[in-house]
C-alpha cells in the first residue's frame, strides 16, 4: 500500500495540472474556440469535414473535467469522479487536438501524457515515472540545443530578451557584445539546463537541487516578460507550472529518483502505462530524422528544426484581410517585389498561441490562404531543411504558387490540408 505522504504529493500535483490547466486553456482561449481566424489543421484527413461546433463541445468538457480534477485533489474525495475526470480529459484533449494540430501545444501534450498515467498506473508507479518523465523533458530540451544554429541564431535571441529585462534596472545590454561572447554565452544555456535535469536524480542535495529549475524559469519569466520578449501569457504560466511541478515532486522529504521503489502492480494496465511512457520518453531520439515533431521531443526554442517561410507578391497581398496584411514585412532582397509573411506573429495575435513548428502544419497555412484568396502564383513557399549539428547549414528548396504547394502537401504523412 502507498505511503500518505505519496498520495499527498500526487495529490497536490493532481490540483496543479488541473488548476494550471484551466488557467492555460483560459489564457489561450483563441485557439480552443470554433471558428478562429487563423486556419485550422487536422492531424489526419478525416477531420477536415468535422464540423467545427464540436470544438466549442470539447472546450467545455476540458474546462469541466479540469475542474473537476482540481476538486477531487484538493478535497480529496470522490476517488471515482476523480478517475473519470481525468478519463474525459485525455479523450476530450485528445479529440482537439487532433482537430486542429495548433492545440498540441508542449504544455497540452505534457498534459495529455500526465493524464494518461494517472488513468493506467499505480499511484507508487505513477509517482516514480512522473518524476523521470520530468527529468527526461528537461534533458531532451537541452540536448536539443547543443547545436551551432542555437548558439548563433535561438540563443542569442534569448539572451537579448534576458538581458533586455535585466537591463531595466542594470543597464545590462548585448549590443557591444561580440559575436563570439554571444555564442559562448548562448552555448552555456543548453549545458545549464542539462545540469537542471542531473541535479533533480540527486537525492543528496536535498532541497538544493530543485534551486536550478526554480531559477532556470524565474530567468525565463524575465525573459519573456514585457520588458524582454514580451510573449503571451501561456509562456508565462507554463514556466511558473514548472516552478510548482519540481516543488512539489523533488521538494522536501521525497526519495531519491535513482532508488525509489516502483513496484506494486503487474496488472495490464499498469504494465501498458509502463510501455506508453517508455514510448514516450524515447521516441523524441528521432526529432532530428523527422519522424516525431519538435515539440513533442521537448525541443523548445531549438534553432535547428525545419522552417517554412511564406513569400507574397504585390498582387496577392492586396487580396488579404488587413489583419494578414499588417503581419507582412518587405525582403531585404529589393529585386524582387515580394513580402514575407510573419505567420508566427499572425499565430500570436489570432489564435493566442505559439504557432505549431511542424513544416506540414505550416504549408498548411500556406494552402488556406492560396486557396481561400485565389493567390494562384502569387504565394511561394521557402523549405529550409534540418540544419546541420556541426555547421548550421541549410538546404532549400522554393515552391511557386497553389499547384506546387498542393504537391509539397501532398508529400506528407500526417495532413496538411486546412479544415472546413
Amino acid at each position: 500500500m502507498i505511503d500518505s505522504s505519496s498520495e499527498i504529493t500526487l495529490r497536490k500535483y493532481a490540483t496543479a495540472v488541473g488548476l494550471f490547466g484551466l488557467l492555460l486553456i483560459a489564457s489561450t482561449w483563441k485557439l480552443w474556440i470554433p471558428y478562429s481566424t487563423f486556419p485550422a489543421i487536422p492531424l489526419f484527413r478525416w477531420g477536415c469535414d468535422v464540423p467545427q461546433w464540436v470544438d466549442g463541445f470539447l472546450l467545455a468538457g476540458i474546462s469541466i473535467s479540469l475542474s473537476a480534477v482540481v476538486m477531487t485533489g484538493l478535497f480529496n474525495r470522490w476517488k471515482t469522479i476523480n478517475y473519470y475526470s481525468w478519463l474525459f480529459f485525455v479523450l476530450l484533449i485528445t479529440g482537439a487536438m487532433v482537430l486542429n494540430q495548433h492545440r498540441i501545444q508542449t504544455w497540452a501534450f505534457q498534459f495529455w501524457v500526465i493524464g494518461i498515467l494517472y488513468l493506467l498506473m499505480s499511484s507508487r508507479q505513477r509517482l516514480f515515472w512522473l518524476r523521470w518523465f520530468v527529468v527526461s523533458l528537461y534533458a531532451y530540451s537541452a540536448i536539443s540545443k547543443l547545436d551551432v544554429s542555437f548558439t548563433k541564431e535561438t540563443g542569442g535571441w534569448l539572451l537579448e530578451g534576458l538581458t533586455s529585462s535585466i537591463g531595466q534596472i542594470t543597464g545590462l545590454t548585448t549590443k557591444y557584445w561580440s559575436p563570439s561572447k554571444i555564442q559562448t554565452i548562448a552555448f552555456m544555456l543548453p549545458l545549464s539546463e542539462l545540469a537542471v535535469a542531473i541535479s533533480l536524480c540527486i537525492k543528496r542535495l536535498g532541497w538544493w537541487r530543485i534551486f536550478p529549475a526554480i531559477a532556470m524559469h524565474l530567468l525565463l519569466l524575465l525573459t519573456f516578460s514585457p520588458w524582454g520578449h514580451l510573449q503571451n501569457n501561456g509562456v508565462l504560466l507554463w514556466n511558473c507550472f514548472f516552478i510548482a511541478q519540481v516543488i512539489i515532486l523533488f521538494g522536501r522529504n521525497q526519495p531519491s529518483i535513482l532508488k525509489q521503489n516502483q513496484q506494486g502492480d503487474n496488472s495490464l494496465r499498469s504494465r501498458v502505462g509502463i510501455v506508453f511512457i517508455l514510448l514516450l520518453m524515447t521516441l523524441p531520439l528521432l526529432e532530428r530524422t523527422g519522424w516525431y515533431d519538435t515539440w513533442t521531443s521537448w525541443a523548445v526554442y531549438a534553432g535547428h528544426p525545419e522552417q517554412i517561410i511564406i513569400e507574397l507578391d504585390s498582387v496577392a497581398l492586396q487580396k488579404l484581410p488587413d489583419e494578414i496584411q499588417q503581419q507582412t514585412q518587405k525582403n531585404l532582397n529589393w529585386t524582387e517585389d515580394y513580402s514575407r509573411l510573419r505567420i508566427d506573429r499572425w499565430a500570436l495575435q489570432s489564435a493566442g498561441a505559439p504557432i505549431y513548428p511542424e513544416s506540414r502544419f505550416r504549408v498548411g497555412v500556406a494552402l488556406f490562404l492560396a486557396e481561400r484568396y485565389h493567390l494562384n502564383n502569387g504565394i511561394r513557399v521557402r523549405f529550409r531543411s534540418t540544419a546541420n549539428r556541426l555547421t548550421g547549414k541549410r538546404s532549400e528548396q522554393i515552391y511557386n504558387g497553389i499547384t506546387e504547394i498542393k504537391t509539397f502537401a501532398n508529400q506528407f504523412t500526417l495532413n496538411s490540408k486546412p479544415r472546413g
